[in-house]
């Protein structure tokens, strides 16, 4: 709808307005409330680019924040409205507009998705690098990341965009090419410089490769391996997994399929053939589980991370640090290794934890904080800024590099509209996020970590309540849903009913229109597809249909759905945009 200032704005009352502000991270809400306490005052859908540049202009004229938002993938709280002001989803600006094979270039919407650009690449052609949240969006990941995978071979996301169309915080659309000044600062800066309207991207054939499981008793022996393997010119990824990352994975499957040793994934061109290593299909069974970094959250349910970027011959060492940690707060952690360039690890302690036990988990997120500054201590720096990581932000860039990025800033966003509050300095309604992040509280949740006890504990099964808190939010769903795709309202994704329904537990109610919306399903089974978390979401479909039956059941709305999917029309739109599975 059209608000009385002319922005196509979406309604934020009720759970609406925490819907458009939530993204992966588990943050209980009495802390985020403790922090900042902002609410947007108002969510514009952009259906158009017209749309996003109408409403930076109106943003700028009248000094109110605006916070971009696209597929709300990140752990880091980049999509949180810290000073309030206009959230704006870019989801919908989801074109493939030019795929020229000749010069190898893609040209695409902000709101694309990695997987949906995938489908679109004629045959031959593939993306140089991509993310392994495989469903968010390019321009999400160009604010937020850039390393993936591939990036060993061929760098960073930064050297692989030809060119931005970006629109300034005064609502004037610059095209800013590779080279030019200020070209990288639009990277990891999670929008502080620019909402990204579209990117002209490099495409093109990557070599056929071999897939090689090396196998060690240690992380540092396959780690110096890792290294050695780097300065291959034929290796495209590698990837450690420590031994109790193997061990998840068996976990998931229900048998031990694979070896739970220390694991060095490999691609390259030639193969690898002087180290023990495991069966070509448990290769491929680990490669192809690449998307599905989140799964191990179900069995918490929960699931908490720090990501360091840092020297490779440094990680050996970060890595038992972080054991180290750990064992102060009673906790088993299992690493990731991501080799990023000769010389780059992003390394990725996970561990597992359990939300429902308020109290443990508070003390957990506080080892999450503990890791990131031990990451920091040793040489490295985090991965993701967004809200949470903003007091280590600084520490990501030389000096020169911070005041390069600063006078950027002051340049393309005069009064500082875009995303504030975050990254360059935290705002908060208390100085508690400090505090949160001193060594002194972070000792203090190491030494009553272990008299809380396990956060693991038996509950009687849920199934509607165990759906919505393993869900990974990775944003796969939302991608896939006829719904979301023929009516144009994330809010009837999978991922948002079950955020519906969590909030339908633990508020008790939902209005009428919040209640139908959980029950406009087609019952497809897309997103059961492509959930990984391996949700069994029909089955809380129609447990929820059960717990609504006082609810209006939006007959009509469910009528004119199923005539759109059954139209020729609607069906080539779903299968351009990857949406049929099977």
């Amino acid at each position: 709808m059209t608000d009385e200032c002319g922005l196509s704005s979406t309604p934020i009352g009720g759970v609406d307005g925490k819907l458009f502000v939530r993204d992966q991270a588990d943050i209980p809400e009495i802390l985020k409330c403790l922090l900042f306490g902002k609410k947007p005052d108002r969510v514009v859908i952009a259906r158009s680019r017209d749309e996003v540049v109408s409403t930076v202009r109106y943003a700028f004229e009248h000094e109110i924040p605006i916070v971009p938002r696209g597929g709300a993938t990140s752990p880091y709280g980049g999509v949180m409205p810290v000073k309030g002001g206009i959230v704006l989803d870019l989801s919908h600006l989801s074109s493939v507009m030019d795929i020229n094979v000749e010069k190898g270039t893609a040209r695409v919407e902000a709101g694309v998705r990695w997987a949906q650009l995938n489908e679109r690449l004629p045959d031959g052609l593939t993306m140089y690098t991509y993310p392994t949240s495989w469903f968010s969006t390019v321009g999400g990941w160009i604010a937020t990341g850039g390393y993936g995978i591939h990036s060993l071979r061929y760098g960073h996301l930064s050297t692989l965009v030809d060119a931005l169309e970006v629109v300034d915080g005064t609502g004037n659309v610059r095209w800013i090419h590779n080279g030019d000044e200020g070209f990288s600062h639009h990277f990891g800066t999670e929008g502080q410089m620019g909402i990204v309207l579209s990117a002209v991207l490099k495409v093109g054939h990557v070599p056929s490769s071999k897939l090689d499981l090396l196998l060690f008793d240690s992380p540092r022996g396959a780690l110096e391996k890792a290294s050695e393997l780097a300065r291959r010119k034929d290796v495209l990824h590698i990837v450690m997994l420590e031994e109790g990352r193997m061990h998840e994975m068996n976990v998931l499957l229900g048998e031990d399929l694979l070896p739970e040793r220390c694991a060095l994934l490999v691609e390259s061109e030639e193969g690898i053939e002087d180290v023990p290593k495991a069966q070509p299909w448990q290769a491929s069974y680990v490669w192809g589980q690449r998307f599905f970094p989140l799964k191990p959250k179900k069995l918490g349910p929960g699931l908490l991370a720090s990501e360091i970027l840092c020297p490779m011959d440094v990680a050996p060492e970060y890595i038992e640090r972080a054991h180290s940690l750990a064992r102060g707060y009673g906790v088993s952690i299992s690493t990731e290794v991501h080799v990023m360039g000769k010389d780059l690890a992003l390394v990725v302690p996970t561990f597992i934890t359990n939300k429902r036990r308020t109290l443990p988990y508070m003390t957990h997120l506080s080892l999450v904080l503990a890791l990131t500054q031990e990451g920091v201590a040793i040489g490295g720096r985090p991965y993701g800024i967004g809200t949470w990581n903003t007091p280590y932000a600084k520490k990501a860039f030389t000096r020169e590099e911070w005041n390069a990025l600063k006078q950027y800033k002051h340049e393309i966003d005069p009064k500082g509209i875009l995303n504030p509050g975050k990254f360059f300095s935290l705002a908060t309604r208390v100085p508690l996020l400090e505090q949160l992040m001193g060594s002194r509280l972070v000792r203090g949740s190491r030494l009553i970590a272990p008299l809380l006890g396990s956060p693991q504990h038996e509950e009687k099964p849920d199934v509607v309540r165990d759906a919505y808190e393993s869900c990974t939010h990775c944003g796969a769903c939302v991608s896939v849903c006829p719904a979301v795709a023929l009516l144009g309202d994330e809010r009837l994704s999978p991922r948002a009913k079950l955020f519906y329904a969590r909030m339908l537990r633990e508020e008790g109610k939902l209005d009428a229109e919040e209640g139908s919306r959980l029950m406009l399903c087609l019952h497809c089974g897309q997103c059961e597809k492509v959930c990984q978390a391996g949700l069994n979401l029909k089955a809380v479909w129609e447990k929820l249909e059960e717990e609504l039956s006082g609810y209006p059941m939006p007959t009509e709305d469910i009528e004119r759905l199923t005539r759109l999917v059954e139209s020729e029309e609607s069906y080539r739109k779903l299968a351009d945009g990857g949406m049929l599975h099977g």
